[in-house]
């Protein structure tokens, strides 16, 4: 078994529609944001068999009006 990892990186503009939610609905604010995330693959005899994927939407939120 093999395993590797990439690191990904997005990046974004909080622009558009309002972007409705359960909390309640977010305004464009204009502001950029970037997410960080990584990703995880599982290799065995050459194949993918497993993957696992995870970002860190703290940026996210934050742009979407979020308090810290």
């Amino acid at each position: 078994m093999i395993v590797t990892s990439l690191r990904m990186q997005a990046t974004g503009t909080h622009t558009g529609a309002p972007f409705p939610s359960e909390l309640g609905t977010a305004s464009a604010t204009g502001r950029p944001f970037a997410l960080q995330g990584i990703e995880v693959h599982e290799i065995r005899d050459d194949r993918i068999i497993d993957v696992w994927q995870t970002w860190d939407l703290g940026p996210l939120y934050v742009a979407l009006g979020a308090r810290v």
